[in-house]
């Protein structure tokens, strides 16, 4: 697959550590929203039982990509070294008991391209205590006749998502205030785009806080790029650009710190 990697086994923690930077910046639920409840990929229904509509089960060769990437996740937030080891592709990067930080929980699957020996699956995977979850890629490999865990990467600026929109925004720090711009990718519907965080002179929906809206689709305005809003800030403070459909919250970006020493992140699904 021609992706450019960014993340590589070794690196899991890192999951842990953006949407734990989002967590600790957004306390447990900010508005109210985004408890979304988990949602399997619409391929792979699965029963009370744990068994996949279809009659697979985890560790059988005909276990579906998505399947894989929930036992994976599952695996890492059990502490079970030795099932994730089972779970990812022999040529990834080993594993170690460090790696293994935070309790995952996959919100939301989606298999966005398979052949016969290789599956991409789009996810959105929620920490324990956190409110917004965070978008990833996850790419797999046959392996002995089974779906095995290869790679996990961010959204590129041209890949298509299905989950949740592939926007990328920027914040500009001023004096006292912070300029938040969408600069690329998808038009995001205003009505589902918040700012939310902590030491902020105004949160909530994009539009009520005076943010542009300069697109539209079916009637409905959008954020497209070139739209911006801008937020006053406390000496200290947390700021997040968030996705919310009513069902599941997404991270698209942040930014967190004092007014004269803040440190920004706003690529898209961190």
């Amino acid at each position: 697959m021609n992706r450019r990697t960014v993340l590589q086994f070794a690196g899991i923690s890192g999951t842990a550590a953006m949407a734990g930077c989002l967590a600790d910046g957004l306390g447990s639920d900010p508005d109210g929203n985004g408890d979304g409840e988990s949602a399997e990929d619409d391929d792979t229904p699965t029963d009370e039982s744990g068994d996949s509509a279809d009659g697979t089960t985890d560790g059988d060769p005909d276990r579906s990509p998505a399947e894989t990437v929930v036992a994976f996740y599952e695996a890492i937030a059990d502490d079970d070294l030795d099932r994730v080891d089972e779970l990812r592709h022999g040529d990834a990067e080993p594993f170690a008991e460090d790696d293994l930080e935070g309790e995952p929980t996959v919100e939301a699957t989606e298999t966005i391209a398979i052949d016969d020996d290789t599956a991409t699956v789009e996810m959105l995977v929620m920490l324990s205590g956190a409110s917004v979850a965070t978008g990833w890629f996850v790419d797999l490999e046959r392996e002995d006749g089974t779906w095995r865990v290869r790679e996990l990467h961010y959204a590129m600026p041209d890949d298509e998502t299905v989950l949740r929109p592939n926007a990328r925004f920027e914040i500009d720090r001023g004096d006292e205030s912070q300029q938040v711009t969408h600069v690329s990718g998808d038009e995001v519907q205003a009505s589902t785009l918040y700012v939310r965080g902590d030491g902020l002179e105004q949160t909530g929906s994009w539009t009520d806080i005076g943010g542009d809206a300069s697109g539209g689709t079916d009637d409905e305005p959008t954020v497209t790029a070139g739209d911006s809003v801008t937020v006053g800030v406390e000496d200290e403070y947390s700021l997040a650009v968030v996705w919310d459909d009513g069902e599941v919250a997404v991270g698209l970006a942040q930014v967190a710190g004092a007014t004269d020493t803040a440190t920004a992140s706003s690529d898209s699904g961190r």
